[in-house]
């Protein structure tokens, strides 16, 4: 970003930079609509596409010539913002290709960055009586909600209850060697982590404080060990947390390992080799490049430092696992422009090149295994007007043209979730703008589709995954 400097509006100083987007490296600069406001002494610089097409990065400095990453300070989930003062009020304007239109809300100033939202909402998972469990937050009071499937073959569902209190981002989840559930929650603001564990007997112990403050729910797999490991992104992306279970299914944990990683631009995500490897894939500062860094043996050390895995991105990477046991890993181009997908060119081994799978994306795709071991990969545009759908035509193969999977005239708040059931079926879920979970099943496992339909009444919190926002 360049100024020049006048007093008159007639003579003109020397272009000078304000602040290099750290992306400019690898791409060109996707860095448009810079707007700086003052307040308070400090001067705020509103920048983007940052997180997908819609979303802008706010950059706090005493020097309105000057802006480094250093100075995050926020996030507003909108292209092209503005921000209008009106006395003691201040209002943020947004617009862009996918909205049709001029937006106005008003604009809330504080001390901290906000906490990133989990990659799934609503996020669903089988428990230890094989039943899926869905959560979710009310659109109230930000409770954390719970549904569970009654019968998976008849898939009827329990009504919407309250799990725990208000939290800051919808949970995620972990699943021991013998099914049980465990839901790691972050508090409000991003003040800690708790987290809660099922019984054996399908019951759940109360909940306990994990750890924090954090800047997001954790990343969680389970290890070679049968060990459950999870993976915490610092308050403002700061640094990188590790943390494992004592032994497999145990109640407790090993200490916090704070330096597992430094400065990060989303919540890590990570996924299990088919030899038991885990390994952990995380954007770097400014979305500059997704770096990696994996066991060198099951269960055992980790690679000494991260290694580069890819280019600039927009947004955090999804990563899953096929039929092929080979792992494929999602990310977003750095203004949203399309997905591009990387995979192992063997179980547990190197990576192929990069390739296209979709379009404008507003976040990287939800990615989940069919029960033939092929990979899906579901994919909102910016403003959540359209759902792509596409999926590999054999495990580890190529990939289907694919199609549009959504309802005409829905928009969508984020990207879905899909999760396999105990029959072997797909389920995905996806919240409406207007707060509403959709869903859709498969009719036969690695079959057709039904037609969506209500996922009951309870309204929740239309929170955009994986974005900085509270």
């Amino acid at each position: 970003m360049s100024y020049r400097r006048s007093t008159d509006l007639r003579h003109w100083s020397e272009p000078a930079v304000a602040f290099t987007d750290t992306s400019t490296e690898a791409t060109v600069s996707v860095t448009e609509s810079p707007y700086v406001v003052e307040r308070d002494g400090w001067y705020y610089l509103f920048i983007g596409p940052r997180n997908g097409y819609e979303g802008t990065d706010v950059l706090a400095s005493r020097d309105p010539f000057r802006f480094e990453l250093a100075g995050y300070a926020g996030h507003v989930p909108g292209h092209a913002v503005e921000v209008i003062r009106d006395g003691e009020s201040w209002y943020a304007s947004a617009a862009g290709w996918f909205r049709n239109g001029l937006y106005v809300a008003p604009l809330s100033w504080q001390d901290t960055p906000p906490p990133w939202q989990s990659p799934d909402n609503p996020v669903a998972g089988l428990d230890v009586d094989g039943r899926l469990t869905v959560f979710a937050l009310d659109a109230g009071d930000r409770a954390m909600l719970r549904r569970v499937q009654l019968d998976p073959y008849k898939d009827s569902w329990s009504p919407w209850e309250t799990f725990g209190g208000p939290a800051g981002a919808v949970p995620t989840l972990g699943r021991t060697p013998d099914g049980r559930l465990e839901v790691f929650s972050l508090a409000p603001g991003g003040a800690r982590l708790h987290h809660r564990v099922q019984r054996p007997d399908g019951g759940w112990h109360d909940w306990e404080e994990f750890g924090g403050p954090a800047g997001s729910a954790p990343a969680v797999a389970l290890d070679a060990s049968g060990r459950l490991e999870v993976f915490a992104l610092a308050p403002g992306g700061s640094s990188l947390a590790r943390r494992r279970q004592r032994s497999a299914g145990s109640l407790t944990w090993d200490p916090w390992e704070p330096g597992f990683g430094g400065a990060a631009g989303a919540p890590p995500v990570v996924a299990s080799n088919a030899d038991g490897r885990l390994e952990v894939f995380a954007l770097a500062p400014g979305g500059a490049a997704i770096d990696h860094r994996w066991q060198e043996a099951p269960g055992g050390p980790w690679t000494g430092s991260w290694h580069r895995f890819g280019t600039a991105a927009g947004a955090a990477p999804r990563v899953a696992g096929d039929g092929s046991g080979r792992l494929t890993v999602a990310a977003i181009g750095p203004s949203g422009v399309g997905t591009f997908v990387r995979r192992q060119a063997v179980p547990s081994g190197g990576w192929e090149a990069w390739q296209p799978l979709f379009g404008w994306s507003a976040a990287a795709p939800a990615l989940a295994v069919n029960a033939d071991g092929r990979l899906e990969a579901f994919s909102l545009t910016p403003g959540g007007a359209r759902l792509g759908h596409r999926w590999q035509v054999a495990p580890g193969g190529d990939t289907h043209p694919g199609g549009e999977f959504g309802e005409p005239g829905i928009r969508l708040a984020a990207t879905p979730t899909a999760v396999l059931d105990a029959t072997g079926r797909l389920h995905v879920f996806a919240v409406t703008a207007a707060g509403r979970i959709r869903t859709r099943v498969q009719a036969v496992p690695s079959g057709g589709w039904q037609p969506w339909t209500a996922f009951g009444d309870r309204t929740v919190a239309p929170l955009v995954s994986g974005s900085p926002a509270l």
